[in-house]
């Protein structure tokens, strides 16, 4: 259980701060990822996790690799 909590909080850490770094709006990310404004939110926050799907268009929507999203 710690280990998947760590897990969580680095992958919300790390969404956080490719969403800073791209300089787009949080709306445009969901947008360009294909989710609503309020789970980027959740993912951000560490209340939810992605699906494999939505961990590839996020990427995707911010100019990064999957990887950098999960280091």
């Amino acid at each position: 259980m710690i280990v998947e909590e760590k897990k969580q909080g680095n992958f919300a850490a790390a969404l956080r701060r490719r969403c800073r770094q791209s300089g787009k709006r949080k709306k445009k990310i969901a947008q360009d990822a294909g989710i609503v404004p309020q789970h980027l939110w959740r993912l951000e926050t560490g209340q939810h996790m992605p699906t494999l799907t939505t961990l590839h268009k996020l990427a995707a929507a911010l100019h990064c690799s999957v990887k950098d999203l999960l280091v």
